[in-house]
């Protein structure tokens, strides 16, 4: 019996691909292997901070999914309603059922983190908690672990293609199960990327025989190597993805076409207090904005002067730098936040 199911829509039209009974039934057994290597067995309390508006509107947290939600253990929290009501609810609900295994949203995940810290309120301690579905930046993960106290595991997935790689205890990068997917990294001409080199990341399912993906382009930017883990392994090789760099079409792109990883936008603005929650925005080759939600703190002119300097660095010295501030940024229809959105389209005109 074959499924159809729809992609998450980041790219602005989500895709209809078929998935059959086999890949649902692998793909789960690898999503409960990358829980358990965490510490999370069958059957212990999992909090997920996840979903998205088309994922309620669809019915996934219907009677099907309550009843699986019962049977595995797992309390749903909407990540795409995350409003101060909300979020103190979130996290009575962490202290209450004391989960074995936190999952969540990055960005949700570090929203909460940073209410929780700025409103006093207590947090569970020393729980695993495996981000995933948008991209953790190391600002990210460092403010998570320090207001809860643990280690976070990155993981990466799709829709189409079920888990693909998982952080994991005693390996360096997200380590890639063999069984379910073949990975690669490819440069802008399709041929496979050096390892150690940044590229797409292009992905092969073994498993879903109703509607085989083969080569498939995910959109996303990583690069990939191969780890050696020493003679508890065995002396064993295996492949991991060593960084997850963010979506291919939000790359930036300078007037004589030198491409910038977004990420580079995201550093500048790290340990600013007075910023709450941004989004960067290359309107064209020579123009950025940089939306900003304050926390309620003054601005320094400094801190905006030191980020237009750094922009213009890499950009260009006639780069158009310009600070829009905004009550609120309001996420995806799919329940994730955009912290980089590039509008160009082709090559430098």
């Amino acid at each position: 019996m074959s499924i159809p199911h729809y992609t998450g829509g980041s790219t602005g039209e989500p895709v209809r691909f078929v998935q059959d009974r086999e890949f649902a039934t692998q793909a789960g057994a690898v999503t409960l292997l990358y829980s358990k290597l965490l510490g999370a067995e069958v059957g212990d309390p999992i909090i997920k901070l996840w979903g998205s508006e088309r994922d309620i509107v669809k019915g996934s947290v219907g009677w099907k999914a309550q009843i699986i939600n019962r049977v595995t253990n797992t309390i749903f929290l909407n990540a795409y309603r995350m409003g101060p009501k909300e979020m103190c609810v979130f996290a009575e609900a962490l202290n209450i059922r004391k989960p074995k295994l936190i999952v969540g949203y990055a960005d949700a995940v570090y929203h909460l983190a940073k209410f929780c810290e700025r409103e006093g309120l207590k947090t569970v301690r020393e729980t695993p908690i495996m981000t995933s579905a948008t991209t953790l930046y190391p600002f990210m993960r460092e403010k998570i672990e320090d207001v809860f106290r643990c280690q976070v595991f990155n993981r990466y997935g799709s829709r189409e293609m079920g888990d693909i790689a998982c952080e994991r205890p005693g390996v360096e990068g997200l380590w890639i199960a063999p069984w379910n997917n073949f990975v690669e990294v490819v440069d802008e001409r399709g041929s496979r990327a050096p390892d150690g080199t940044a590229g797409e990341i292009v992905v092969t399912s073994l498993t879903n025989f109703a509607m085989p993906l083969v080569r498939y382009h995910t959109g996303d930017r990583g690069v990939l190597s191969t780890w050696t883990g020493g003679n508890n392994n065995g002396n064993r090789q295996e492949r991991v993805l060593t960084k997850i760099l963010g979506r291919v079409a939000d790359m930036y792109q300078t007037r004589d076409g030198t491409f910038i990883e977004p990420g580079y936008f995201e550093a500048i603005l790290y340990f600013k207090d007075w910023i709450r929650k941004f989004q960067t925005i290359q309107k064209s080759h020579s123009s950025i904005l940089f939306r900003i939600v304050r926390s309620g703190a003054d601005y320094p002119h400094s801190d905006l002067n030191d980020i237009s300097k750094k922009t213009k660095l890499v950009m260009g010295k006639d780069c158009d730098v310009t600070f829009e501030f905004v009550d609120d940024i309001s996420p995806t229809a799919s329940g994730k936040y955009r912290y980089q959105i590039s509008e160009i389209r082709g090559a430098p005109g």
